[in-house]
């Protein structure tokens, strides 16, 4: 039993410092990164290279959020929901005859 307290603190320890250093991708991945990390044989600096990457994303992704919602857009359109500008027929085919010359 004393056994798995003392394995148990450092992660808790870790989790506190993550959360007072504001890494929250890292808080909720690191169990999972670190076992693929061991799985597959990484280096400490891939391992490291990896969550400061997800942290980035991450970091990036809520961002972007927070300013669609601080610019307070009636509809967010994007691409990928087909709202974006319409084509016709005709100017498709020129760029289809284009590629091919």
């Amino acid at each position: 039993m004393s056994n798995k307290k003392q394995m148990k603190l450092p992660l808790d320890l870790l989790e506190q410092h993550l959360k007072y250093l504001k890494l929250p991708y890292v808080a909720e991945h690191h169990n999972e990164v670190v076992g693929r990390a061991a799985k597959q044989e990484w280096s400490h600096l891939k391992l490291l290279q990896t969550l400061m990457e997800g942290e980035a994303e991450y970091r990036k992704d809520r961002a972007t959020q927070r300013r669609i919602r601080q610019a307070r857009f009636p509809v967010i359109k994007t691409l990928d929901d087909g709202h974006g500008p319409k084509r016709s027929t005709n100017c498709r085919y020129r760029i289809s005859l284009n590629w091919t010359l």
